[in-house]
């Protein structure tokens, strides 16, 4: 099979409809310059043969291979090859006895591709299977080369390599076969999911539910009759009951009187001892109440005074004997100063001693020396009469001579000098004093600001204390004022439970009293009496209506289960005969909905209602308020009630306001009614009362929470008073100790040495100013002397050299005495320092021993004091617990009478109870008795089979064996069955047999269809390994047989060369090929070293191996050769020529060493816009010069183009024609 004939139309650059006739059977070549459309008529090809990525046809979607997108007026593009079919050996499967095969594709813009074979409509599955049969998979061709597709050949990964290799086998039809089964066994697997999802979710539950359903239909049928059975058996025992209460109820009535005297007697007897113990308790009462606010009261008072005086005076002593203990070691301290001061002063005296006895010694000589000089001075003065009279100043110098005054002034400097050591000494001395007084400072410095620390905390808590009882808002007033309101509201309660004592008396029937029947009964199961269970809307109008529609049933005790009311009866040890109503088990007596609204249409809404709507109460009891008042009318007067009654679409029993009575049976009831015993209203007055008391004690606790408040300031107020008193004294104790003290004593002793070293230096100082004048005055004599002495130097020459001499002897030794004197001064100060702080230390032991002594007696007085306080406290404390044991005894006495007047008020309840129960069984008993006689009447009129079977009821071994059958067990079961069949008929379904039956036959189909999924499942397993292990040994055979062609064709196109395809895995070849090149017997380790046309030479190789492989019927290369030289091209062009003899070539080049092996040429070109095509045998190209054929540059062209450049011309003149007619 070899292609034809190939017809464009709109496709591309062919606008037009274009024909490439008569391609060659072997060789076909397609040349033309470059845009002329020579690879649009390939893409043109690969597009019929059903390409499916527009990307290797260089477009986006459909729209851009029709001419120009459509814009140019071509909206259809259609492609059309005529296949020479005449060998049929190598003809697709199907089409052998067609001599010719034309496949065309169209499309249209806007719409979908089209596919024709032989003129007909055709699948797109079919055209592949059409191709795929004859080696021409065009979406993974190995046929067709296009542009650039040489380099990507060698860019291909491994498992890329394999797949053309799997394409030239044929088995890659195996993995599309086998994909396509995966994607079938995965849609059966998606249907067995679905098959057992519904069978799981649907059929299953569905088969179930209809089982069950099944059950609850038989078990219907099988109550429906037990149902008929025991309800005829209840009727006959409910009529024989009522037969036989008729004939014994006279004297059953007077039994029950005189039981109702008796029980009235024991109450009055019971209620007089009760007046009684209430008398002897209220004595008892006021007595207690005299003795705690008299007796008891003032010796609690004086209790507590003394307790607190006692505690203030312990303190008190306690902070009096460590001031004494303080005062002892001050003592201790100061005797120990005054032994070591005593021992200084000895020391001090005998230093004195032995200095003065030196300064004697001194001082004498000194004198010999001075009268020596004084003699030499007399000379010299006899020379100097005169007498200054510079000397203004009228002092102590004044009439003296120079000298004289030069002398005074120099005593006067020496005596200041003396004075300023003096000072300087006592400085000395203090500033040692205070040096070694500064250590015991710094500890009496911190002990006196502990007792400081303590005294500002006291301080501090005091003022605290004084701010937190200013805040307490304790009122004395408001106290009283609040326990005078107590009393009152106290009484007014008193008032409130009298009124409900008296009240409760008349409801004692309506209170249900049980034990407990086991350890986890929940006593949230047992409701109460139906009577306190709801209230009335409209209690005035209504309450004689309801109580009369409910009659004893008002007493009836609501219980939430059968089982709890069986547990009450048996284990509740109940005082009284009780009818329990169970919430789960009663019967449903509500009116339907048609007949209320027949009523009210009848006699007016607002005139006719049903007596459950009259009532507010928890939805959880609508059970038992539709069992007790469910089916009854309430209606304003009799006429209207009449009406209702007896009307024949209605028919329900009626009920007045006033409370007549009328049932559809015909009986009416009525006349006056007790309406101060009236239950409802009772009741109503009773939970008012006890909703009036609960206020009533919410309001006396407020007032006692209240009044609790104020005690409870009052005692934190007085802890607090009393605190602030201890804390008071404490601190005045603290100010006292601080003020005697050693440590204060140190700190002001050390303060006053401070003092007077101040006051010394400021003497030094005067006296150092005074110093300073004196040397002046020195300084001035001297000058007036030496004017003076240098008229007379000559004749006192003589003598001043021995004044001189003798003066610097007098000088020094004046020194020595100077410093002796200094030394004795200052041991003399030291000596009266020591002297006068022996006198101080004294003085202050003195002082303390005076006022430890004074403590001492103090001390003595205070403990006769505290025993006194102890003994008085004594005594009063044992006056108070006397007074207490007597309160005790009368506590006892005040509960023994409790106990007895609570036992009365039981005894009273109980018969009070019991009169209560008698009072209403006897109401009952003659009610039952009255309606027992209707009843009889009533069930003969109703139930018809009662006078022929009446003789049977209570005989042995008959239907109404009462006796082999209990009655109430039968009436339960009755009960049972009744709401069983309730239940069941709501959910009963009467077609459940055969809807069992078809869901049965449908899961039956279900898991056959099932069953044969996965036996066509298994099947396609088994193929796809059986195709597997074919696949394998097919693609070893071609990988071998297109390694060795691979390798000599790349040797002949390039000398010295070889290559190979190598499997990644050996043993698995499935993993992949690489491509291997050696240049001279070495192998390269990558293509990366290949130049250009060596990579080209290498792809074409593996590419023509693929094809001597398998040879296809037809191959397409598209410029193959654009990297090759004209060498490699023509050599390339000879093989396909000699070694391809069996396929079709179709090749698109520009190169003559190509396309001059091919037989026939097709040359495009583009000529207004379109591409157009002529075709050349090979005879005829000898004729065209090769430049001119690569170039492109024919005859033909250039007439075309003088032949369209006239056109144009002639266009161009007739246009400027009409636009001069128009201007014309």
């Amino acid at each position: 099979m070899f292609i034809k004939e190939l017809i464009i139309e709109g496709f591309k650059s062919y606008a037009q409809r274009t024909v490439f006739k008569n391609f060659d059977r072997f060789f076909s070549s397609i040349t033309g310059l470059n845009g002329s459309g020579k690879s649009n008529s390939l893409d043109a090809i690969c597009f019929c043969l059903g390409i499916t990525n527009l990307s290797q046809v260089r477009a986006q979607n459909l729209q851009e291979l029709v001419y120009k997108k459509g814009q140019a007026g071509v909206t259809k593009a259609s492609v059309s090859i005529v296949f020479n079919n005449e060998d049929r050996e190598n003809s697709p499967v199907g089409y052998e006895s067609f001599k010719e095969i034309t496949v065309t594709r169209q499309i249209v813009i806007g719409g979908r591709s089209k596919y024709l074979i032989n003129g007909k409509n055709a699948q797109l599955n079919k055209v592949k299977n059409l191709f795929h049969s004859v080696q021409l998979n065009v979406n993974n061709p190995h046929f067709l080369i296009m542009q650039g597709r040489i380099t990507k050949v060698l860019n291909m990964k491994p498992l890329e390599t394999l797949g053309m290799i799997e394409e030239a086998s044929g088995t890659r039809m195996f993995e599309d076969k086998k994909r396509s089964a995966f994607r079938i066994m995965k849609k059966k697997d998606t249907k067995v999911d679905e098959i057992s999802k519904v069978l799981d979710t649907e059929i299953t539950p569905t088969i179930e539910r209809l089982r069950e359903e099944k059950q609850q239909y038989l078990k219907w049928s099988q109550n429906k009759n037990e149902y008929e059975r025991l309800k005829k058996f209840v009727i006959a025992y409910e009529y024989t009951r009522s037969l036989n209460l008729v004939e014994n109820s006279k004297q059953q009535e007077i039994e029950l009187k005189n039981e109702v005297s008796e029980t009235e007697n024991q109450i009055e007897i019971l209620t007089n001892d009760l007046t009684t113990i209430n008398k002897e308790s209220k004595v008892l009462l006021r007595q207690k109440d005299e003795r705690i606010s008299g007796k008891y009261k003032k010796l609690e008072k004086q209790v507590t005074a003394f307790s607190k005086e006692f505690i203030k005076q312990t303190t008190n002593m306690d902070h009096f004997k460590e001031t004494k203990q303080n005062e002892e070691k001050n003592q201790k301290q100061l005797n120990a100063n005054k032994k070591s001061i005593e021992k200084s002063i000895k020391k001090k005296q005998k230093l004195l001693e032995t200095k003065e006895k030196e300064l004697f010694e001194i001082e004498k000589e000194h004198k010999e020396m001075n009268l020596q000089l004084e003699e030499l001075q007399l000379s010299i003065s006899a020379i100097s009469v005169t007498v200054s009279n510079n000397n203004k100043e009228k002092n102590e110098t004044s009439g003296k001579t120079l000298a004289g005054q030069l002398n005074h002034y120099k005593q006067q400097i020496t005596q200041n000098e003396t004075i300023i050591k003096e000072k300087n000494m006592k400085i000395k001395f203090q500033e040692e004093e205070l040096s070694k007084m500064k250590p015991r400072l710094k500890e009496a410095k911190r002990e006196f600001a502990k007792l400081q620390k303590k005294s500002q905390a006291l301080e501090l808590e005091i003022t605290k204390i004084e701010n937190e009882i200013q805040g307490m808002g304790y009122d004395s007033d408001k106290h009283k004022s609040l326990i005078k309101q107590i009393d009152q509201e106290e009484l007014v309660r008193e008032r409130i439970q009298n009124k409900l004592d008296q009240l409760s008396i008349f409801l004692e029937g309506l209170e249900f009293i049980y034990q407990s029947p086991t350890q986890d009964f929940n006593p949230d199961s047992v409701k109460g009496i139906v009577a306190r269970l709801f209230e009335v809307k409209n209690p005035e109008m209504y309450h004689t209506a309801l109580e009369i529609v409910a009659g004893g049933r008002l007493f009836n005790v609501v219980v939430d289960t059968v089982e709890n009311s069986k547990l009450l009866i048996k284990f509740g040890k109940l005082r009284k005969r009780v009818t329990m109503i169970p919430l789960d088990k009663i019967v449903n007596y509500s009116i339907d909905k048609r007949i209320i609204s027949k009523a009210q249409r009848k006699v007016g809404k607002e005139n006719v209602q049903t007596s459950k709507s009259l009532l507010d109460y928890d939805r959880s009891l609508e059970p038992a308020m539709n069992y007790v008042f469910g089916g009854t009318f309430v209606c304003k007067n009799l006429e209207l009630a009449e009406k209702v009654t007896f009307d024949r679409e209605i028919r329900k029993r009626t009920v007045t306001v006033d409370g007549s009575d009328l049932n559809p049976v015909g009986t009416m009831t009525g006349g006056s009614i007790d309406k101060k015993r009236n239950v409802l209203d009772l009741i109503k007055q009773f939970n008012d009362l006890r909703s009036e008391y609960h206020n009533q004690n919410d309001k006396i606790e407020g007032i006692k929470n209240l009044l609790l408040e104020q005690e409870k300031l009052k005692r934190q107020s007085s802890i607090l008073t009393n605190e602030l008193e201890l804390k008071i004294h404490e601190l005045k104790l603290i100010k006292e100790t601080i003020v005697n003290s050693p440590q204060c004593q140190i700190i002001t002793q050390f303060e006053e040495s401070g003092e007077l070293i101040e006051k010394l230096k400021m003497d030094k100082i005067e006296l150092k100013k005074e110093q300073e004048k004196n040397e002046k005055k020195v300084i001035e004599i001297e000058k007036d002397l030496e004017e003076f002495e240098n008229g007379r130097e000559n004749k006192v020459k003589e003598t001043e050299i021995q004044i001189k001499k003798i003066k610097k002897k007098v000088d020094k030794h004046a020194q020595v005495v100077q410093k002796q004197l200094e030394l004795v001064e200052q041991i003399k100060f030291e000596k009266n320092e020591l002297i006068e702080e022996l006198e101080k230390n004294e003085a202050k032991i003195t002082k303390i021993e005076q006022k430890i002594e004074k403590m001492e007696k103090e001390l003595e007085i205070k403990r006769d004091q505290i025993k006194e306080k102890e003994n008085e406290l004594k005594e009063f404390k044992g006056k108070l617990e006397d007074e207490r044991e007597k309160l005790i005894v009368t506590d006892k006495k005040i509960g023994k009478l409790n106990q007895q007047k609570t036992e009365t008020e039981k005894n009273i309840e109980e018969r009070n109870l019991q009169l209560k129960r008698l009072n209403l069984k006897l109401t009952r008993f003659i009610k039952e008795q009255e309606s027992s006689a209707n009843r009889i009447t009533d069930m003969e009129k109703q139930h018809k089979w009662i006078k022929s079977e009446k003789k049977l009821f209570g005989k042995k071994h008959s239907d109404y064996d009462f006796t082999q059958t209990d009655p109430t067990k039968a009436s339960q079961n009755l009960e049972s069955i009744l709401k069983e069949q309730q239940t069941l008929e709501k959910s009963l379904n009467r077609k459940v047999m055969g809807m069992l039956e078809e869901a049965g036959t449908k899961y039956q189909d279900l898991c056959g269809k099932r069953e044969t999924i996965l036996k066509d499942r298994k099947k396609i397993e088994q193929v796809i390994q059986e195709l597997d292990i074919k696949k394998r040994k097919a693609l070893r055979a071609t990988w071998k047989k297109v390694n060795k062609d691979f390798g000599s064709i790349f040797g002949t196109l390039l000398p010295g060369t070889s290559a190979k395809l190598v499997p990644i895995d050996i043993e698995e070849i499935q993993k992949g090929l690489e491509i291997k090149v050696a240049f001279s017997g070495q192998w390269k380790e990558s293509l990366t070293e290949l130049s250009g046309g060596q990579r080209s030479l290498l792809a074409l190789s593996l590419i023509l191996s693929l094809l001597l492989f398998k040879p296809a019927p037809i191959y397409i290369l598209d410029e193959v050769d654009s990297a090759l030289d004209l060498s490699h091209t023509a050599n390339i062009g000879k093989m396909l020529k000699n070694k391809f003899g069996k396929s079709q070539f179709i090749i698109v080049s520009l190169k003559e060493g190509m396309f001059e092996n091919a037989n026939v040429i097709f040359r495009t070109e583009f000529v207004d816009g379109r591409s157009t095509v002529t075709r050349l045998d090979n005879r005829s190209r000898n004729q065209i010069s090769n430049v001119d054929l690569i170039a492109g540059k024919y005859d033909k062209i250039d007439e075309k183009s003088d032949k369209n450049e006239k056109r144009k011309k002639e266009k161009r003149e007739k246009k400027k024609r009409r636009k001069n007619k128009r201007k014309k």
